[in-house]
């Protein structure tokens, strides 16, 4: 299954990128910046993991695009569609070299010191369909609660995150089933999983209302009592406010829900 998902995604990049490098043949005059462009972030990608600077990454994108356009005088639709066509390199590079990678490894592993296995969440859902094995998240065992394994899926609670397993395969689970009940027997709960999946939505929602809350009263308060910004003692203890008691209603709610 993952095997299939990864040649899809590298099918579909291929696509996107020749139809790119068709386009840019078409209107040659203008595909110069948008190739200089994709081949910077191509050499990037090579060193850099470029999800991990995504904002600053789409910013430095907007900010080159704009100025490009504007100094060379160029059509902005065209270089955004030859770009974002071209860009289509640095995931089919990446697919192909995941392709090549024995995947099983990653689908699930654990010792007595970490686990590694595939996280899907409401953000990735539909990345995570085009390339699975690009989402193996690592953790320590230490900071495992529980495993609460039921007919064909386990869920396992790693401090205030649950986690379900994904691309097992029934061989799979059932050998990672067996593994855990012969080496971290300590570990298995046979709590209703419901229980688990209730407590992390709360933890969430409450976390949720911890960062917008805090910020939203004392933008209040230095409003109504800051005189404009004159009462500088008010406005300093606002912003002050709004920076710390975020983060110490985040460590109340985990210490009450532990």
């Amino acid at each position: 299954m993952v095997k299939a998902r990864q040649t899809y995604s590298l099918a579909l990049n291929a696509i996107l990128f020749l139809f790119g490098v068709v386009f840019c043949l078409i209107n040659i005059a203008t595909a110069s910046a948008p190739i200089a462009l994709t081949a910077v972030l191509f050499f990037l990608s090579r060193r850099l993991t470029l999800g991990n600077y995504l904002k600053w990454l789409l910013f430095s994108i907007t900010l080159i695009t704009v100025l490009l356009c504007w100094y060379f005088d160029l059509n902005a639709v065209l270089f955004i569609v030859q770009f974002a066509l071209l860009y289509n390199i640095i995931p089919l590079s990446s697919a192909i070299r995941q392709l090549k990678k024995d995947t099983t490894a990653n689908i699930f592993y654990m010792n007595d010191s970490i686990l590694t296995c595939l996280v899907r969440t409401p953000f990735n859902t539909n990345r995570f369909g085009r390339n699975p094995s690009a989402y193996a998240k690592t953790y320590l065992v230490a900071n495992i609660r529980t495993i609460n394994i039921q007919e064909n899926y386990m869920l396992i609670q790693i401090q205030n995150e649950v986690v379900c397993p994904q691309e097992l395969t029934i061989p799979d689970f059932n050998a990672v089933t067996s593994f855990i009940r012969s080496h971290h027997s300590r570990l298995i709960d046979q709590v209703d999983h419901a229980v688990l999946q209730e407590k992390a939505k709360k933890i969430g929602c409450l976390s949720i209302l911890a960062i917008i809350f805090p910020p939203l009263f004392f933008s209040v308060l230095a409003y109504l009592f800051g005189n404009n910004g004159k009462n500088t003692p008010i406005i300093m203890t606002c912003l002050i406010s709004m920076c710390i008691v975020p983060f110490l209603l985040q460590l109340l709610i985990e210490k009450k829900l532990k």
